[in-house]
């Protein structure tokens, strides 16, 4: 596994804190996070490793995340049924019968972007010349 320059900096600080190079004080200026989280990961550090210092939820798929069946449906109905409709518009669409499909605008802009589509922008209106 890859470690971040961030967790690698804080394993070689844990490990100054462990053999008393530095105080755990300096240690959480350095690492600016509490003097209990520096005992935390001290401790968890000690029994485990570098690998303690990774999030656990790294490489992991979002919870949140929209399936790739849902988006190729989306797909298919913006290029179909919805292809002069700027990103806002649709997903408003999508969210009514009969698709019931909710996504958030922004998505839909951007997998409008990836498939290709073209992004309706609002009209500017036209400044009064003197």
């Amino acid at each position: 596994m890859l470690y971040s320059e961030r967790e690698v900096t804080m394993a070689t600080i844990l490990e100054q804190v462990i053999c008393g190079k530095i105080s755990p004080e300096l240690g959480t200026i350095k690492l600016k996070i509490s003097k209990r989280t520096v005992y935390r990961k001290i401790k968890k550090y000690q029994g485990v490793g570098l690998p303690a210092l990774i999030h656990g939820n790294r490489g992991r798929e979002s919870r949140r995340k929209i399936p790739e069946t849902t988006w190729t449906r989306i797909e298919e109905t913006l290029r179909n049924e919805l292809a002069d409709f700027g990103p806002t518009h649709a997903q408003e669409k999508l969210a009514q019968e009969p698709y019931n499909l909710l996504v958030s605008a922004e998505s839909l802009r951007k997998r409008m972007r990836k498939i290709g589509l073209p992004i309706k922008k609002a009209a500017k209106p036209q400044s009064l010349s003197k």
